[in-house]
């Protein structure tokens, strides 16, 4: 498997970023001047070439996004009739069944990445209130 296919995209990476999440992953999404996006390992980026990157961002794994997500959190792939498709569920009961959100995306990654952008977001914490009885 590709390793591209085992990281957050570029677009999440930044919005990751933008939401205050630390930039703490082995992968980095690089953009040097006047070359393309590239994915690189972080230990693989000298301090020599750092006046050269425009721009970086923590491409965080499946597993990354899985430590940093709270435990309540589980992924999986669909199966027919979706089949290709990865979702990332938030279950906030103790009941196996009990789903209370759903977010899908075409790499697992993808889905725990939106799903850590959900609940950094002010329309989890509105329904959290509505869930745990506005504590």
């Amino acid at each position: 498997m590709d390793i591209k296919d085992q990281v957050c995209s570029l677009e999440l990476a930044k919005k990751l970023c933008g939401a205050s999440i630390k930039q703490e992953s082995f992968w980095e999404w690089v953009k040097y001047r006047d070359k393309p996006v590239a994915l690189l390992a972080r230990s693989r980026i000298s301090t020599q070439e750092l006046r050269f990157i425009e721009f970086s961002y923590s491409a965080f794994t499946v597993a990354e996004l899985g430590e940093i997500l709270v435990s309540a959190c589980k992924s999986d792939w669909y199966s027919e009739p979706c089949a290709g498709i990865w979702y990332c569920r938030l279950h906030t009961h103790n009941v196996k069944d009990s789903c209370t959100r759903r977010i899908e995306a075409d790499t697992e990654a993808d889905a725990r990445a939106k799903m850590l952008l959900w609940l950094k977001s002010p329309q989890a914490k509105e329904e959290h209130l509505h869930t745990s009885g506005g504590n």
